[in-house]
């Protein structure tokens, strides 16, 4: 057999052995091992470490995601409470705040497009929000947000990494 380092011809003392037994090709072969095992462990950790991921770090992340897919969906459209048709920092406003209804966190028609101003500095500005929020989803949808909105919803990790992955999808296509 060839060794792939100096390519003189050698008797592998392993069946898998790639490298001659000279300290320089010895050496390139712990190398490669130490990359190989270096790999399997990073693979291993990625896992163990979305194992060990509480719900409420779930919870932070498929909040990003989310707002990060509502953000596209009413990318080019105006800020759901004042009508600012080119906000330059923009956010995805809760109509009921996600921190006193966790049931409409996830809710399409509770998020939409909102400029920061409005979101962070007019706490929302919720009478206009209300207001444009009934010409753009209705009357209905917007009364059964607010009959909802004191319901609670206690996540499980996998609701959270099921809603995470649909976020994902919908955002890349």
């Amino acid at each position: 057999m060839k060794c792939k380092n100096c390519k003189d011809v050698f008797e592998p003392r392993q069946f898998n052995r790639k490298y001659c037994t000279k300290d320089e090709c010895n050496d390139l072969y712990f190398e490669f091992l130490k990359k190989q095992a270096q790999k399997k462990w990073n693979k291993e950790k990625k896992i163990k470490k979305e194992n060990l991921q509480t719900v409420q770090e779930l919870m932070k992340l498929t909040q990003i995601v989310f707002n990060k897919w509502i953000r596209k969906r009413d990318e080019g459209k105006p800020c759901i409470s004042c009508k600012n048709p080119t906000p330059k920092k923009v956010n995805a406003g809760h109509y009921i705040a996600s921190g006193k209804s966790k049931f409409l966190t996830f809710n399409e028609h509770n998020v939409h497009l909102q400029c920061e101003y409005c979101n962070n500095f007019l706490s929302g500005n919720l009478l206009d929000y209300r207001i444009n929020l009934i010409e753009k989803i209705g009357i209905e949808r917007v009364e059964y947000l607010e009959a909802n909105r004191h319901k609670t919803k206690k996540y499980t990790r996998e609701e959270l990494k099921e809603i995470m992955e649909k976020y994902k999808k919908l955002y890349k296509s």
